[in-house]
């Protein structure tokens, strides 16, 4: 096997940050080491931007269920249908056997 030897050549910063490069140097395994307090702040911060969406992705899938369930219904339909708006009774949009006839 070939012996690697590593020489740390930089200022120290704090002692957990000196042992957990000490650790990495001579054992070859990283080790992390984290600050409690600013943990605990970053956590804070995190529960407060986090919102439920649950009902919202609840609303969103009824409502994509919906359109399809309409969509169905309308362009395979065997009666003539249209869709117009109710101002001007221009026609929006019409199913095949509309365009069939």
């Amino acid at each position: 096997s070939i012996a690697v030897s590593f020489q740390v050549r930089s200022r120290p910063i704090s002692s957990i940050v000196d042992l957990t490069n000490y650790v990495l140097i001579e054992l070859g395994h990283p080790m992390h080491a984290f600050d409690l307090a600013k943990l605990e702040a970053i956590q804070r911060s995190i529960v407060e931007t986090c919102r439920d969406i649950t009902e919202r992705k609840l609303a969103e899938n009824a409502l994509r269920e919906s359109e399809e369930k309409f969509a169905k219904a309308f362009y395979y339909s065997p009666s003539l249908m249209a869709i117009s708006t109710v101002k001007e009774g221009r026609i929006v949009e019409v199913n095949d056997i509309y365009c069939r006839v």
